[in-house]
């Protein structure tokens, strides 16, 4: 018997997910103005940010629906 059926730990999974974006976002805000760096950047000419933030939403993203995938093809 498993210990979760697949919705429930894919909820699990955005819960946890969802909790760890939230907590970077404001540690990372907090550092950011504790710190007093003002000055804004422009990393928008930046390959490795600009690939960063957009293959790694893609990823979880994937990892996310794969199970619902398998499910669905294996009926």
């Amino acid at each position: 018997m498993p210990l979760m059926d697949l919705p429930s730990a894919l909820m699990l999974a955005s819960l946890l997910l969802f909790l760890a974006s939230v907590v970077t976002l404001l540690w990372v805000t907090w550092r950011h103005h504790r710190l007093g760096q003002q000055t804004q950047t422009n990393f928008h000419a930046r390959l490795s940010v600009e690939m960063a933030w957009t293959l790694v939403p893609a990823v979880i993203v994937l990892a996310l629906v794969w199970p619902i995938a398998q499910a669905f093809w294996s009926r």
